[in-house]
């Protein structure tokens, strides 16, 4: 009946209303339409009937109510299961995203400003005490939740407005991703940092009856390491895969320069500081933890690369490249990520030559400065090198090249 006027079914129209509105208030104890089988049907039907700007404003008012509790000291409440169902369905839908307008917007805008400080009150807890911090995994899969789906949500809101806004002389946009990722990363890269670190080994040493981080139990098992710890670096990898969507995505004239390059930076330094940690107390010889890291890192900069400022890719790729030791990452992978960037930059003369003068400096891993030389001396001679450039992308970065695929990144959430 979506196609339908929502006049020809008054009784429908309301019930749908009621259902969504009542599923997402506060004090809601059911999950009426949370279930993966109703809930898109509902959502495209509220979409096509022009009902879901009241559905989407309940759902900002109770994050921000949540928001409020967490940051006087309590935890999350556990009946938000709904609302983070419906705004991930938003999300996933496009029809459901496109229904969303700018009176939306600021609605999200206001609960995001809430939600942030409340996750930054948290992250500082943690650094003092775990009890109504992050001790509860639950806790953290909601945050890993709320702040990975409303800041994708955000940027699509921001993305859509500026394209609207272009030659129509409209009011200033209000920047809630850029608020939202940027407040998120000064968090996780604050100086509180360090001292999380150490209480988490604290922590899973005192687990572990006392035994040294990398100690085995009698049965040949390594002390557990807290789940909530692996959701943080979830949370830094969802909050890096926006950032990167963002520097392809958004139009040039809109973007703050070194905005999104100085948060991505900050977000993989401290992610890499938690994998560091999780390594040393897995106990296990490889370091799994730091590998994953490094290759996502280089996957999010191999994508931005096809559509970002030169100067946006450096920023990022330098950093990444200062990150290999004798293990990670294997010497197959760092030859295909150094290749591979250097080829979807290869009309950017200048992306190449400071790449190679950041590998002349003393601290650079050798095994990254070698590669980069081998590169940059194949250019320097027209020799034939592997590195072909197979992005198959057009020279100017836009959403023009792919709107499949920046639905497609929506939709993952």
């Amino acid at each position: 009946v979506s196609s339908l006027k929502s006049e020809r079914f008054p009784k429908t129209s309301r019930w749908l209303n009621d259902t969504l509105l009542e599923a997402v208030k506060e004090d809601c104890s059911h999950q009426s339409v949370g279930t993966a089988r109703t809930l898109p049907a509902l959502l495209r039907l509220a979409a096509s009937w022009n009902q879901l700007g009241p559905v989407f404003a309940q759902a900002c008012a109770t994050l921000k109510t949540a928001a409020k509790r967490v940051s006087a000291g309590k935890a999350l409440a556990s009946n938000l299961e709904v609302t983070l169902t419906l705004l991930e369905g938003i999300c996933r839908q496009p029809m459901a995203r496109e229904a969303l307008t700018a009176d939306e917007a600021l609605g999200l805008g206001e609960a995001l400003n809430g939600v942030v400080e409340a996750f930054a009150a948290c992250y500082r807890r943690l650094s003092k005490s775990f009890e109504g911090a992050f001790d509860d995994k639950g806790d953290m899969e909601a945050w890993c939740r709320i702040l990975g789906t409303t800041s994708k949500l955000a940027l699509h809101l921001q993305c859509r407005l500026e394209d609207a806004s272009v030659g129509k002389g409209a009011a200033q946009i209000p920047k809630n991703f850029d608020d939202i990722v940027g407040a998120v990363a000064d968090a996780l890269g604050s100086d509180s940092t360090d001292t999380v670190l150490e209480a988490c080994k604290a922590r899973h040493t005192s687990s572990s009856g006392g035994s040294k981080i990398k100690g085995k139990r009698k049965n040949g098992k390594v002390a557990p390491i807290s789940k909530s710890f692996e959701v943080l670096v979830r949370l830094h990898e969802r909050m890096m895969e926006a950032v990167s969507l963002a520097s392809c995505f958004r139009p040039n004239d809109v973007r703050e320069a070194e905005g999104l390059g100085k948060v991505q930076s900050k977000l993989t330094s401290s992610l890499w500081k938690w994998t560091t940690m999780l390594d040393s107390c897995s106990g296990m010889t490889d370091p799994v933890y730091q590998q994953k890291a490094w290759l996502l890192a280089s996957q999010l900069i191999q994508t931005s690369s096809e559509f970002g400022a030169w100067s946006d890719v450096l920023e990022a790729f330098v950093p990444l490249l200062m990150k290999t030791t004798a293990e990670v990452p294997n010497e197959e992978e760092l030859h295909k990520v150094v290749r591979s960037v250097c080829a979807k930059m290869k009309k950017q003369p200048h992306f190449l030559q400071a790449l190679a003068s950041s590998a002349n400096r003393p601290d650079f891993p050798e095994r990254a400065a070698s590669i980069i030389k081998e590169v940059a001396t194949a250019s320097e001679t027209s020799a034939s090198v592997p590195m072909t450039d197979e992005s198959g992308g057009a020279d100017d970065r836009g959403r023009s090249r792919t709107d499949t695929l920046f639905e497609s990144c929506f939709e993952q959430v």
